[in-house]
C-alpha cells in the first residue's frame, strides 16, 4: 500500500461546514477505486486542513496529483502539499489482522 498525505495550511475549518464540503466530494474518491484508491480520511485541525489517502501503489497515488490537481487545490482551497509515504506493514485492529507487504500475517 501507499499512503498520500495532503495538508493545507488554512485556519481551523468549522466541523459542521467541513463535514457538508466532504460529502459534497465523495462521490469523486467513490469513484476513484478504479484508479487505484482504497481508503481515503479527510482531516482538520488546528495546523489546518488535508486529506490522508491510501493507495493501491505508488503509481496510482503520483498519478493523481497532476499539475492540474495542485492547481484545482489552489484555486478553491489553498497551496496544498503532499508527501507520499510506502506502507508496507498495517496494524489492522478492526480486522485483527497484521499485513505485510500487501499479504495477511
Amino acid at each position: 500500500m501507499y499512503v498520500a498525505v495532503v495538508q493545507m495550511q488554512i485556519a481551523e475549518p468549522d466541523h459542521d461546514e467541513m463535514v457538508k464540503l466532504s460529502l459534497s466530494s465523495t462521490p469523486k474518491f467513490v469513484a476513484a477505486k478504479a484508479d487505484g484508491l482504497l481508503m481515503k480520511y479527510y482531516v482538520s485541525g488546528s495546523a489546518g486542513l488535508g486529506g490522508i489517502y491510501i493507495w493501491n501503489t505508488r503509481e496510482d497515488a503520483e498519478a493523481w496529483y497532476t499539475p492540474e490537481w495542485y492547481e484545482f487545490m489552489k484555486e478553491h482551497y489553498a497551496e496544498a502539499t503532499v508527501t507520499f509515504y510506502d506502507s508496507f506493514v498495517q496494524v489492522d485492529n478492526i480486522n485483527d489482522q497484521v499485513i505485510v507487504n500487501g499479504v495477511p500475517q
